[in-house]
């Protein structure tokens, strides 16, 4: 198409999503009779979020939320590697030469990354225990190699041991290993004590648009399942990624 490649710049962006004047105020004006007040405004005012005890919501919506839980049973895993991943696909081995291209990994759930078990290191200790990811899969990549860490609402990545991440560890040491000298930035994504899955999307988003530079692409492993989450709220993560890749 002639228009390929003929992104919206921020700016845009942020005006194609913009409400109208009459839709903000007669939203703030519904929320103000109800003594609440919008916040966390997305960047374009599409989005806001509100604060409110479980009691004030049961009556403003004319709910009854609760919480639930199931229990989960064990299940086998098959060991993958990096190269078998590239054999299966076809991905190259070969370092990254366009020096303009960077990948962000998203870590949510309160998941860090620890730097330490992707370093490369040669030592006699990992020679013996062979713990280092990168080391082990790609001996091929620069002993240095690590990541950039850009925390997005709020979010942390601590280096505690203890304190790590299993699946924000393996996003970063698969991304590390797959692509291949591309500069990798993690991004812990804060959440508060009352988010619900969708809001750390949102905020994700919302986040990323606030910036100025975003990375070329970014990974996530971490999903939803689409029916658990409303048409409206499926319409506004629409919406958002809509902008960011715009």
């Amino acid at each position: 198409h002639a228009r390929y490649g003929q992104y919206l710049s921020k700016a845009e962006a942020e005006a194609f999503a913009v409400p109208s004047a009459d839709s903000t105020a007669a939203v703030d004006a519904w929320l103000a009779s109800h003594n609440l007040s919008a916040t966390k405004r997305s960047p374009s005012g599409d989005w806001f979020g509100v604060q409110m005890p479980v009691e004030q919501a049961d009556a403003v919506f004319a709910r009854s939320l609760r919480t639930s839980g199931r229990a989960c049973g064990r299940f086998a895993r098959r060991p993958v590697t990096p190269s078998c991943v590239q054999s299966l696909y076809g991905l190259p081995t070969a370092l990254a030469t366009q020096k303009s291209n960077s990948i962000g990994v998203v870590g949510l759930d309160g998941e860090y990354a620890n730097a330490a078990d992707l370093k490369v290191r040669a030592s006699p200790a990992s020679l013996l225990i062979r713990t280092e990811y990168s080391w082990t899969y790609r001996p091929d990549l620069d002993p240095d190699t690590s990541f950039a860490v850009k925390s997005l609402d709020g979010g942390a990545n601590p280096q505690d041991p203890e304190l790590v991440g299993i699946e924000a560890d393996l996003d970063v040491q698969w991304t590390v290993c797959l692509a291949s000298g591309v500069p990798v930035t993690f991004y812990p994504v804060g959440a508060g004590a009352n988010d619900w899955d969708v809001d750390v999307w949102i905020d994700l988003a919302n986040a990323l648009l606030r910036g100025e530079t975003l990375p070329t692409v970014v990974s996530t492993s971490y999903s939803i399942d689409e029916h658990r989450v409303p048409a409206e709220l499926a319409i506004t993560l629409c919406n958002l990624y809509t902008q960011l890749v715009a």
